[in-house]
């Protein structure tokens, strides 16, 4: 049986979270087993065998699990599109800067003091006082940094075997399931590439465009 599950942005945690430590945990239950790489797009990139956790979060990130190569490129959000056409050299106000990080006016002066934001402070005529102003090009950058980007990082196919296969995978002897291993292992590899034929679409501008292979 295939399900299929959408990833959230920053979802990698949760995959490598469930994965068990040692081999006394997972066959006590408390985890999963270590994931392998399967796909046309894994094998071209040089993943094989097992999962290694930071190639995983890479490639969710959209980036090359070797180089860190940024290979798909995320909509950052539109206020902050809008501004850059505008031009990235003017100022904002601790305020401004707030509602383009979607945070208070706290933490925008905490991530000064912190000098995660290069802000400075000058005389504003409006209220007679200093007041903390960041210039949008530097708030564009923090931005970049430090928010993921608006796109779905991938999609989670789930592969079962029938019920029955499962409870003669427990009843059964090491040969018998070293056997259903196998079996299942090669019928993944099979869907895979079956999807990889006939299902992997994007849509791009609005038109339907064939994708290469999948990881």
């Amino acid at each position: 049986m295939l399900t299929i599950g959408r990833i959230r942005p920053g979802g990698a945690d949760y995959y490598v979270g469930e994965v068990a430590s040692s081999a006394e945990d997972y066959y006590l239950g408390d985890g999963e087993a270590p994931g392998r790489w399967v796909g046309s797009l894994a094998a071209e990139m040089g993943l094989t065998g097992k999962v290694d956790p930071d190639h995983f979060r890479s490639i969710l990130e959209g980036r090359h699990p070797f180089t860190g190569e940024q290979l798909v490129a995320g909509r950052q959000s539109g206020t902050i599109e809008r501004h850059v056409a505008e031009g990235d050299d003017r100022w904002l106000t601790a305020a401004e800067v707030a509602r383009q990080l979607r945070c208070s006016d706290r933490r925008v002066r905490q991530l000064i003091a912190e000098e995660a934001l290069a802000g400075e402070k000058a005389y504003s005529p409006t209220t007679n006082r200093l007041v903390w102003r960041v210039r949008l090009v530097e708030v564009n950058r923090y931005a970049a940094a430090n928010h993921p980007p608006k796109s779905r990082p991938g999609f989670d196919l789930t592969l079962r075997p029938p019920k029955s296969v499962s409870v003669l995978w427990a009843l059964g002897d090491d040969t018998q399931r070293a056997a259903i291993r196998q079996a299942h292992r090669e019928a993944v590899d099979e869907v895979v590439a079956y999807i990889e034929r006939q299902a992997m679409y994007a849509r791009r501008k609005g038109e339907k465009v064939l994708t290469h292979g999948m990881v």
